[in-house]
């Protein structure tokens, strides 16, 4: 199984007016495996779009070292061409990415100008449609006559024809509709579970987070201030009222209902991430309590 880390990595920059070095990223370690679901989270600014972009070596860290595998991605021996076919970059829009004349050549650019053959193109494409489930029929079609989540399936597909082993995702949800944002989700939970693509979402929708993934990375000023499975994360009350960043809706409505005296006191409980998980735990715990003003 492959492997990303980071080593101490800082990156920084000159600011033109006052002539001083600004951290983007400062001492940040980190590591994950093929397989794993991590977010960032963290408000504007904090850091989460520089660190995506020194994941597949868009950017070179001033300070430190980003490994694949355990090799340095941006030692003169290793291909980074090769490094972005496994670790791919997906930004916010990549609809507006569509170049084509026809889905299928759109779909095909990535592993063409990695090298492939034609025969070895055509197969990716067509497996990586199948995956986004695209029919067919839409092979010889102008991507720009496509709905919004057609093209934006089409230039997933164009990623994942590719064939990824990490799926870096800033924002992949943004301008979509709920049934879209169902779509596009229920895909990355089957290509990490079903064909093991480990996914680094960025996103700043705390319920997405709070639902798809399981380890959760907090950024503030450049650095990571806490990694954590998802749910112990947002046990962290103070340190979001801190950072003013919100907690997913099940997970406040909660927190609401416990500083009311109405739930159980056990701190050992599962936090409901998702409106079903609040749904059952309202069922289980709520009917049986009274407090004083009345019963629930």
């Amino acid at each position: 199984m492959s492997r990303i880390a980071f080593d101490h990595v800082s990156y920084c920059y000159g600011n033109q007016w006052q002539g001083e070095l600004q951290y983007a990223l400062k001492d940040v370690s980190f590591s994950m495996e093929q397989g794993e679901y991590v977010a960032i989270i963290g408000k504007t600014g904090s850091g989460k779009s520089t660190f995506l972009q020194h994941v597949n070596g868009l950017l070179k860290p001033t300070e430190g070292t980003v490994l694949f595998n355990d090799k340095d991605i941006h030692q003169k021996d290793v291909s980074i061409r090769k490094i972005r076919q496994k670790v791919s970059l997906c930004f916010q829009y990549p609809e507006y990415q569509l170049f084509e004349e026809n889905v299928l050549k759109d779909i095909c650019f990535g592993p063409s100008n990695m090298g492939y053959s034609e025969e070895e193109c055509l197969k990716k494409a067509r497996y990586a449609m199948d995956l986004l489930e695209l029919p067919r029929s839409l092979e010889k079609v102008s991507p720009f006559s496509l709905s919004g989540g057609q093209k934006r399936r089409v230039a997933l597909a164009g990623i994942l024809a590719m064939e990824p082993e990490f799926l870096v995702l800033d924002e992949p949800v943004a301008g979509m509709d709920q049934r879209g944002k169902d779509n596009l989700f229920e895909l990355l939970a089957r290509l990490n579970e079903e064909n093991e693509i480990g996914i680094i979402l960025v996103s700043h929708d705390m319920d997405d987070v709070a639902a798809h993934a399981e380890r959760l990375i907090v950024m503030d000023q450049g650095q990571i201030i806490m990694d954590d499975e998802t749910r112990k994360v947002f046990r962290e009350r103070e340190m979001f009222k801190n950072l003013g960043l919100e907690l997913p809706h099940p997970v406040s409505f909660y927190y609401k209902l416990k500083d009311e005296g109405f739930g159980i006191s056990s701190e050992e409980e599962d936090l409901p991430m998702t409106v079903r998980e609040l749904a059952n735990y309202i069922s289980l715990y709520l009917p049986k309590n009274r407090i004083t003003g009345g019963v629930v």
